[in-house]
């Protein structure tokens, strides 16, 4: 379907998805929204945009679009045990507790995976309850699966994965708890399968904690990789009502991207090693601050009264077709020439200060510090905002990346997750991140940050390119091919001699042979 929507429709598609899913869209990012859609659409056999409109408003078919849209717009990317460190703090630390403070108090767990996908991570949990409870079958235990992807649901019922689900190392032992299957894939046992409840749950509308929903009193509520599609108030709507499915002294996890999003005065942050890990706090442990959720209703519909938004909606369409210029402002800030130069000119007098004395007065910035290689005091400015700005953000950046380039890739790395923490959709924090990950190895993290950053920035070339190089070495030829194709494509909107990113400068022309030939070399 090759069609544009008028404003006033995009406008209309916005208020369906914000209130009926929660996620949210920047103006410039409105156009992965009308893409999502026509996809979406063309699945339901809607042969045009009239239709898709008209599909809205129909109660026999909102409901259809709306799990279409679903699948389109996320990222349902997952896999057993998935972030090994989190699995050791529940195996050696978490659970343990709760075990041994329940065979107290009685013998029974309640565990819920929210935005479950297609299972991986409430059968990761299961299987670790059994390793750990010997004596299992005295326990009751519920582990509740949501989530709002009904087709994800079904698999996760089946419980049938390939190797490539189980490519986490395991914490535990798993050979009793998943069996190979006759087409050479892997089913989780029927044991492991009867601990899980699967039940569809949407977080922005459905109500919980509840009974009828099975939400109430939880001791651990995994929810990772879903607050960073929401606004702001959809994100902390949600995070209020998994506080109070959570008992007192229970436990949230979010992805290291979704920090922010998880701040709440009835929270203790807790970091163990590498793990941010969220506690409800007890009355007398709880912040004396008020604190009033918003409705997320009110919100959107103050969002789409917000004139800035319905001004740039009819932009996007001006510039479809030049994608150089509808990246995110902060990768071009980060690699503006004139923004290397201002701060290379003020950091040559910081590098001789007997030369220049600085009154007390004096504010550097952060980025003239990063080039004076005065990365110290640097860090302790970035890390004094709470809310940064997106030149803050470009700053941390900049840090980020300067570590890397002096091989400090730990360091690098704990500033990627800081810059994701408040802007999850920086689509270079998550290729940077890959970087290090492939310099260290890991490539099946690597293509995940990548596929991260596409996520958060659709046409991102760099992504495509060092994702298309990646798959390569894991011999997925067919799907290296793709990206490198989706590169390319990209790289045909770009004039000849505009800079590509991440590349140092090279221009567009030469980017384009060098795909060219990287297409030549793989199989088809």
């Amino acid at each position: 379907m090759d069609a544009t929507l008028p404003s006033d429709d995009l406008e209309k598609l916005y208020r369906f998805v914000n209130k009926r899913i929660g996620f949210a869209y920047t103006p410039d990012r409105m156009s992965d929204l009308e893409r999502g859609f026509f996809t979406a659409c063309k699945d339901l056999g809607l042969i045009d945009p009239v239709s898709c409109m008209q599909a809205l408003d129909d109660p026999t078919r909102a409901t259809a679009v709306e799990e279409a849209l679903v699948k389109k717009l996320t990222i349902g990317e997952t896999y057993f045990f998935r972030d090994k460190f989190l699995f050791q703090q529940l195996r050696d630390q978490i659970l343990p507790d709760l075990i041994r403070a329940r065979r107290i108090s009685g013998k029974y767990l309640r565990i819920w995976s929210a935005a479950c996908s297609t299972g991986e991570e409430p059968y990761s949990l299961a299987i670790l309850i059994s390793y750990l409870v010997p004596d299992i079958n005295d326990w009751e235990v519920t582990i509740l699966a949501s989530d709002i992807n009904p087709g994800s649901l079904h698999a996760a019922e089946r419980g049938v994965y390939s190797r490539w689900s189980f490519r986490e190392e395991s914490p535990v032992p798993i050979d009793r708890y998943v069996l190979p299957s006759a087409d050479g894939r892997f089913q989780v046992s029927d044991k492991i399968r009867r601990m899980v409840r699967f039940m569809r749950l949407n977080l922005i509308n459905d109500q919980y904690p509840s009974p009828l929903t099975g939400t109430m009193t939880m001791d651990l509520i995994l929810c990772r990789n879903v607050l960073m599609y929401f606004s702001p108030e959809h994100a902390a709507y949600v995070v209020d009502h998994l506080n109070s499915s959570l008992i007192e002294g229970g436990w949230l996890v979010v992805s290291p991207q979704e920090i922010s999003y998880a701040q709440h005065p009835w929270f203790i942050q807790v970091k163990r090693k590498s793990v941010f890990l969220f506690r409800k706090g007890k009355a007398d442990e709880r912040k004396n601050i008020g604190y009033t959720i918003i409705s997320p209703v009110n919100s959107i519909e103050e969002t789409l009264q917000n004139e800035t938004l319905k001004a740039d909606i009819p932009d996007l369409f001006k510039i479809k077709s030049q994608i150089h210029k509808n990246r995110s402002p902060q990768h071009d800030q980060f690699n503006s020439p004139q923004l290397r130069q201002e701060t290379k000119n003020k950091s040559e007098n910081l590098k001789a200060p007997q030369e220049k004395k600085t009154t007390g007065a004096e504010v550097l910035e952060p980025e003239t510090l990063i080039q004076a290689g005065r990365l110290n005091e640097a860090e302790l400015l970035l890390m004094e905002v709470e809310k940064p700005a997106q030149k803050t953000i470009t700053a941390m950046g900049m840090l980020a990346k300067t570590y890397a380039d002096q091989g400090d890739l730990d360091h690098a790395l704990g500033w990627c997750d800081r810059i994701l923490a408040k802007d999850p959709l920086f689509a270079g924090a998550y290729h940077l991140r890959a970087v290090i990950q492939q310099d260290k190895g890991d490539l099946s993290s690597a293509v995940q940050s990548l596929k991260q950053a596409l996520y958060a920035e659709p046409d991102y070339i760099p992504a495509h390119l060092l994702l298309g190089t990646t798959l390569m070495s894991l011999g997925k030829q067919r799907e290296a091919r793709r990206h490198y194709q989706i590169a390319l494509n990209l790289l045909s909107f770009m004039t000849d001699d505009a800079p590509v990113d991440e590349t140092d400068g090279m221009p567009a022309i030469r980017v384009r042979e060098m795909v060219q030939a990287l297409l030549e070399g793989v199989a088809t």
